[in-house]
């Protein structure tokens, strides 16, 4: 089948209906347009969706298919699990519950386990902006045995910081916290405190009609019945479900912030010490854009927004892949960034140089960096010295020899016969090349 004819464009006036309304031509160029087909034919992905945000209206494009060529057409009602998205979700139920008195961003979690963790100074404000010093990943034993008890027993370790360090076991913990001092499950939590006065409809933990569900594919490959479900005491880092639709509304909520969420939003965007609740941010200095990303095993999911230009984007895909896919939301943020090629296998080899293991010149027994090629992107892999994997994602090419990670403010600049440097704001870290 021609996955062509499932490519179709609806525009949705979410503000003014009498305002003109907003047309393919205007929103999404032909160039995007084509780049989303190219991630399906060339990217080997099912389909794709994207939804583009501006002035409180929004554009959803959408390419390809759920799962098989007869399955149906995917588009902005299509439900993708939203992987670390889910996060952002979880940041912004602690905003929507302070708003209404439940907690507040500075509740520390000894008073609400006194009898487990008395003097624990961890807040949930903390947890919610991955300052918290907990480790990165859920403990294998505590998602193996579903227990949350022993989630909280981690908390013991933790140890404050100023500077932010991504947590899936901080906001795990977040979400169980947060259930503790209202009394309610997570999902009812979020209900209450987001998707209600959001007005999402279609954002839960369990999808409401199955067959929206677009099928997870890895590889080339249908995963729907043998990827790992998340277990329920890791929801409030993953395991949340959503459309296109709904996730559009979410970026309108907080660009144009009206009624009982314009509270919710301000004390998300907010934050605590300039930091905000779930969101990331990308400051250059002359832009910044709020966003999150997920891949959720055989999904990917990107969600962002300017309020400087008064626009966002939402894309979902039902495959997990190295690719440049973000690129595209990228984009259609900041111009200045490239559309992504896909199956372009020239381009790989002139990437191929930048291939091989690094590690910091200051901490040589530290952290250690693998920069490998995926068809025509380099992705980036941090692993622990004791081998646990910190971060893997996509590089991101801003000129040449200058890369931008994916999912974080910090860059990589390749110079001549191996040299290499890790740029994080105005800091710079010499990497040195493995022979």
């Amino acid at each position: 089948m021609n996955r062509m004819s499932c490519m179709w464009l609806v525009a949705a006036a979410s503000a003014c209906m009498a305002c003109a309304p907003v047309t393919a031509e205007d929103a999404v160029s032909p160039a995007v347009a084509a780049s989303l087909e190219a991630a399906v034919e060339q990217g080997g992905r099912p389909g794709v969706v994207l939804g583009y945000v501006r002035d409180g209206e929004s554009v959803f494009l959408a390419y390809g298919r759920t799962g098989s060529p007869a399955s149906p057409a995917i588009g902005p009602d299509t439900v993708f699990e939203l992987g670390s998205v889910t996060k952002l979700f979880t940041a912004e139920t602690l905003a929507g519950l302070a708003v209404q008195g439940d907690v507040s961003p500075d509740t520390p979690l000894a008073a609400i386990w006194p009898d487990r963790l008395a003097g624990n100074p961890v807040t949930l404000a903390q947890l919610a902006t991955h300052r918290a010093g907990l480790p990165r990943q859920v403990p294998a034993d505590v998602m193996a045995a579903n227990d949350g008890d022993a989630l909280i027993d981690v908390a013991r370790s933790a140890a404050p910081s100023d500077t932010p360090a991504y947590s899936n076991t901080g906001m795990a913990l977040l979400a169980l916290a947060l259930s503790e001092a209202t009394g309610r499950s997570i999902a009812g939590n979020l209900a209450v405190a987001v998707t209600g006065p959001l007005g999402l409809t279609d954002t839960a933990y369990e999808p409401g009609q199955p067959e929206r569900l677009a099928h997870p594919h890895a590889s080339g490959r249908d995963i729907s019945d043998s990827r790992p479900q998340t277990v329920s005491v890791a929801h409030g880092t993953g395991g949340l479900h959503s459309t296109a639709r709904d996730l559009a509304r979410l970026v309108e909520a907080h660009l144009a912030p009206e009624g009982d969420a314009a509270a919710i939003v301000s004390l998300a965007l907010a934050g605590t010490d300039g930091v905000p609740l779930g969101w990331q941010v990308h400051d250059n200095g002359q832009r910044q854009v709020f966003h999150h990303s997920g891949d959720a095993n055989g999904y990917q999911v990107f969600v962002g927004f300017r309020q400087d230009t008064a626009t966002g984007v939402v894309l979902m895909s039902n495959a997990s892949a190295d690719d440049g896919l973000q690129q595209i939301a990228l984009h259609l943020l900041d111009p200045s960034v490239p559309l992504p090629v896909f199956g372009a296998a020239g381009e790989a080899d002139g990437l191929a140089q930048y291939e091989g293991e690094y590690r910091f010149a200051s901490e040589p027994d530290g952290n250690s960096i693998r920069i490998e090629v995926s068809g025509a992107d380099l992705i980036y892999v941090e692993t622990a010295p004791d081998g646990t994997l910190v971060r893997r994602t996509g590089l991101v090419e801003r000129e040449p020899g200058l890369f931008q990670i994916r999912g974080i403010p910090a860059g990589i600049r390749f110079g001549d016969a191996g040299a290499a440097e890790l740029l994080v704001g105005e800091d710079s870290y010499e990497l040195v090349r493995s022979e």
